[in-house]
């Protein structure tokens, strides 16, 4: 088995074991962000840790706090009200956040759509509510990405597995925030 296989083998148990705890609940959609227009996706293989990292200025990585070091191998990703969309909140509990979607212009198929998905991306410092919907629905609070590039493996719109596994870049400000991401949703 290779460390690919193992990881997706073990990032799913976590998610298996989340939904029968009680711990992983369907949601709502969320109000999708425009698309923008400086992040550019292709499709590919996630090479990058599972997990948030930042390098920036030191008052600016202050500012993200907890946000870099983020572990991201079993997020979960709702729903938005794009034709297709899929967002995801990524940081601590308390916050400060990014908040990530991905959306099609169109109705997606039963395959892997990881080339034709188009994004935008924002960071959330403080103000998310309560819940991640809320969060999710408030990007307009948050600071938007200047420019980014996402790699995207697996992009698929269904529930009961990790169907959103992709890689990015971002520019914030100053600061480079890098992140690999595996996600699923609810059945």
């Amino acid at each position: 088995m290779s460390q690919n296989q193992r990881m997706q083998w073990r990032t799913g148990t976590v998610v298996v074991v989340a939904m029968l705890s009680g711990c992983f609940s369907p949601s709502s959609e969320v109000a999708a962000p425009p698309v923008n227009p400086g992040i550019s996706n292709v499709a590919g293989m996630v090479t990058m840790p599972f997990r948030v990292d930042c390098a920036g200025p030191a008052n600016e990585l202050a500012m993200l706090g907890t946000l870099c070091g983020t572990v991201t191998n079993s997020a979960f990703w709702t729903g938005t009200d794009a034709p297709a969309g899929m967002a995801m909140s990524l940081g601590p509990e308390g916050g400060p956040w990014l908040l990530v979607y991905n959306r099609l212009e169109s109705a997606p198929g039963d395959g892997n759509v990881a080339a034709d998905a188009k994004y935008s991306a924002f960071v959330l410092l403080s103000g998310g509510g309560d819940s991640t919907n809320a969060r999710l629905g408030g990007w307009t609070k948050g600071e938007r990405v200047a420019a980014g590039s996402v790699t995207s493996q697996l992009v698929r719109f269904q529930a009961c597995s990790f169907n959103w596994v992709a890689q990015g870049t971002f520019t914030w400000r100053s600061t480079t925030i890098s992140v690999a991401w595996s996600a699923a949703n609810a059945c």
